[in-house]
């Protein structure tokens, strides 16, 4: 008898950004980890734009973000390929906002799926209950 062997693929989709190409994990953890560190940066971010911060302070705020979407030591790799901190602002609410209509795209993608295979499985699970 030949044994079950069932794929299991990465939740998620790619992301080119500054020339350099990222994953975004779309697994639930990931995204519960995300918008919480995203919660914490946007203000974070706002609220260096209004006062007289240092380009450390958004270098520090940008880092928690970029990293939280992308992986540890995302926004070193980006700030040394192009040393702008308005660049990586402006780019920072971009990401966010294409993220969020990607991430959504994605649970309405992953939640048609789910509906229709538990739908193929509650036919075949009908059909041999009818035996």
């Amino acid at each position: 008898m030949q044994g079950l062997k069932i794929n299991v693929e990465r939740t998620g989709f790619p992301i080119e950004l500054g020339g350099h190409e990222f994953f975004f994990d779309c697994s639930t953890e990931h995204i519960k980890e995300y918008e919480e560190k995203f919660a914490a940066v946007g203000p974070k971010l706002e609220k260096l734009e209004q006062g007289d911060d240092t380009i450390a302070d958004y270098k520090k705020a940008l880092m928690i973000g970029y990293d939280a979407m992308l992986g540890e030591g995302t926004f070193e790799k980006l700030y040394d390929s192009v040393p702008d901190v308005v660049a990586w602002i402006n780019a920072f609410y971009s990401l966010a906002e294409g993220i969020a209509e990607k991430v959504s795209e994605f649970q309405e993608e992953q939640s048609s799926k789910s509906d229709e295979l538990k739908s193929q499985y509650l036919k075949k699970k009908k059909k041999k209950s009818k035996r």
